[in-house]
């Protein structure tokens, strides 16, 4: 699965405001160039981008950055994992 398709399962299986998920995306310049997305931050899932709402304006996330995904302490996407077991 891709990230954008395992955040829409979690949001359609009983939590639509993405409450205790958490995204770690690729984000130069940041500690060990990764950020960590609170799920609440999210307004919405784009086919191409996660749309955060920050303050009066959007910040559009394009789904390659990112690298894991969890959702109440547990890791339910892991880029490097699904890289990994998908070449032959």
């Amino acid at each position: 699965m891709f990230p954008r398709d395992v955040l829409n399962r979690i949001r359609w299986t009983g939590n639509p405001d993405l409450s205790g998920v958490r995204v770690v995306i690729l984000h130069r310049g940041a500690p060990d160039d990764r950020k960590v997305i609170c799920g609440e931050e999210i307004s919405d899932l784009e086919q191409s981008y996660i749309v955060l709402k920050v303050q009066e304006s959007e910040t559009r996330i394009p789904y390659h950055r990112v690298q894991k995904i969890s959702s109440d302490g547990g890791v339910v996407y892991d880029r490097n994992d699904y890289r990994n077991s998908n070449q032959d």
